[in-house]
């Protein structure tokens, strides 16, 4: 008999078999299907003389050995993965906070580029140059109350920015 036909009908009557037996071994049901696959492509590499008396046995000896061989490698990569989550830095925690106070500082410069005139100027006079409400009115010539107003009306508008965008 034909090796090829001989292949055709141990896939014709086992394949449903195999993949439920696959399946019942791996969680992932692709997975599981491509290894019923490769159980069939196994058996065009032998070049010994196939017989349909013991197909069966050598099909789920190699869907057997392909389950664990799959197992083995998932296990192996999972280990490796979990020691290099373990044992190497995640992240220079100084280039990542220095990354995101340049991206908030970004962000706080659009937002005041947003502010009405007067608010940006003093709300950039107490945030930058430390001045105090009381300095900033008798620099702009304004009520030390106004400064207030719109340093508490500026502050309010960018934390709420701020926390927006993050």
């Amino acid at each position: 008999m034909d090796a090829n036909k001989i292949i055709a009908d141990a896939y014709d009557r086992y394949h449903t078999e195999v993949l439920r037996y696959i399946s019942y071994k791996l969680e992932c049901a692709e997975d599981a299907q491509d290894l019923a696959q490769d159980v069939f492509l196994k058996l065009l590499e032998y070049d010994t003389e196939l017989m349909p008396t013991t197909m069966r046995y050598l099909v789920f000896t190699i869907a057997r050995n392909l389950v664990n061989d799959y197992l083995r490698h998932r296990y192996i990569k999972h280990e490796v993965d979990r020691y290099i989550m373990d044992y190497t830095p995640q992240s220079d925690t100084v280039t990542e906070n220095s990354v995101l106070a340049n991206e908030l500082a970004e962000l706080e410069q659009r937002r005041i580029a947003t502010m009405p005139h007067r608010r940006s100027n003093i709300y950039v006079m107490r945030r930058f140059e430390g001045l105090s409400a009381k300095e900033i009115a008798a620099r702009l010539d304004l009520s030390t109350r106004t400064v207030e107003n719109h340093l508490f009306i500026g502050f309010g508008e960018m934390r709420r920015f701020i926390r927006a965008c993050i």
